[in-house]
């Protein structure tokens, strides 16, 4: 099964700086370059799958910027970047 054929989201194309928090490590920040509600691809840092990390990003609709902060996973990782599956918000006990 093809990645595309597993997303349940359409991912869309975005250049946004992400900080990356990973547990007993400094906040990275970085770069998101594709996004979707369930996931996130970040250049520039390459963790081991399964790691859990807290995202903060802004992303801006129209005239409007809502910060969001998630807890998410690493699904894959590559020397790109590593793919991040968000965790759901009602399963996010620290939002």
């Amino acid at each position: 099964m093809t990645d595309l054929k597993r997303r349940c989201e359409a991912r869309r194309r975005v250049r946004t700086d992400v900080y990356v928090v990973v547990p007993g490590s400094t906040r990275h920040r970085l770069r998101a370059t594709n996004l979707s509600s369930r996931g996130v691809f970040v250049e520039g840092l390459c963790l081991p799958r399964g790691t859990q990390v807290t995202l903060q990003f802004a992303l801006r609709f129209g005239s409007v910027t809502r910060v969001h902060r998630r807890l998410a996973t690493v699904a894959h990782a590559s020397p790109r970047g590593s793919g991040m599956r968000m965790i759901p918000r009602y399963q996010d006990s620290r939002d």
